[in-house]
């Protein structure tokens, strides 16, 4: 769920980021120009990521309208060779362990346990997943987007050949 957040604040930082002559996060972000970002920093210059989620428009995200904001999901390729009551149990069971995984998230980011997220909130916890090393200040590398790795392996990534191929 991590990548969830992540996913969430870089895209919208990308889109700003686009908005200001193609600058990189890190370039947009860094007020001070010292080559990180502190957390006043990130406040500062991070766009309101939650303020889609607020559908009552009350500046607070409740558990209903967090998980109303979860990304759509293709089907898997072979999902119409999947006889239908396959398909929509895999899809409940899906949906049951997205929605304990987001509940989770949820929690652990609602700071002051009121069952509401607030901006600051959604700042704080997004800024603390994305400084891996602890130092309070994000880099470069860290506000690089994540990507995990694909079906073969890590994007970009070269095969080692073994001194033998050699």
């Amino acid at each position: 769920m991590k990548k969830l957040t992540v996913v969430l604040l870089l895209g919208g930082l990308s889109q700003a980021a686009a908005a200001q002559d193609h600058k990189n996060p890190l370039e947009m972000m860094d007020s001070d120009g010292n080559g990180s970002v502190s957390f006043a920093e990130f406040q500062e210059n991070s766009p309101n990521l939650l303020a889609r989620a607020d559908k009552d428009d009350n500046g607070l995200v409740s558990l209903e309208e967090f998980l109303s904001q979860r990304p759509g999901r293709r089907p898997p390729p072979d999902a119409e060779h999947q006889p239908d009551a396959d398909n929509a149990e895999n899809r409940e069971q899906r949906k049951q362990q997205l929605v304990a995984r987001m509940t989770e998230q949820f929690q652990e980011m609602d700071l002051d346990g009121d069952d509401l997220l607030s901006a600051i909130e959604f700042q704080e916890a997004s800024f603390l997943r994305m400084d891996r090393d602890n130092n309070g200040a994000l880099d470069a590398k860290e506000l690089r987007r994540q990507r995990g790795p694909g079906p073969k392996g890590n994007r970009g990534e070269k095969p080692r050949r073994s001194n033998e191929a050699q």
